[in-house]
């Protein structure tokens, strides 16, 4: 979990009860393996809540405006990948490097999703994602 703690992201907390965290014991140590596949579960999650409200957005938006956004969320998936790819690099070699970059695309995703959010709130109360 150093890493999560490091990358700020919102990792499993220790004190889940071991129903909650698969089965795993607090004084356990959680495993590099567990931890990509914790986090792998947490991406597709946070993707899917994201991927959610942006079709929401582009709904609300209408063809002119839809536009415009599919093309800045294009290019805000190539920073995502840059940025994780980045951070993945820098562990390049060690086994953290998979859990590193799933942590930055869980946060990074996850960022997004509460950004567009708040900007959008005036979309109403049906808004996915929170």
């Amino acid at each position: 979990m150093l890493v999560c703690v490091f990358l700020g992201t919102a990792c499993r907390q220790q004190e889940e009860t071991p129903a909650e965290n698969g089965g795993r014991s607090d004084r356990e140590a959680v495993t590099t393996p567990q931890q990509r596949e914790d986090l792998s579960t947490d991406f597709r999650q946070a993707d899917r809540s994201l991927t959610a409200i942006e079709d929401s957005i582009r709904n609300f938006l209408g063809l002119p405006g839809a536009a415009n956004f599919k093309e800045a969320s294009a290019l805000w998936d190539q920073y995502r990948k840059a940025e994780c790819d980045a951070l993945r690099f820098y562990f390049e070699g060690g086994t953290i490097a998979p859990v590193a970059e799933l942590a930055c695309l869980v946060a990074l995703t996850d960022g997004r999703r509460r950004f567009l959010a708040e900007q959008y709130e005036f979309i109403g109360p049906a808004r996915p994602g929170e």
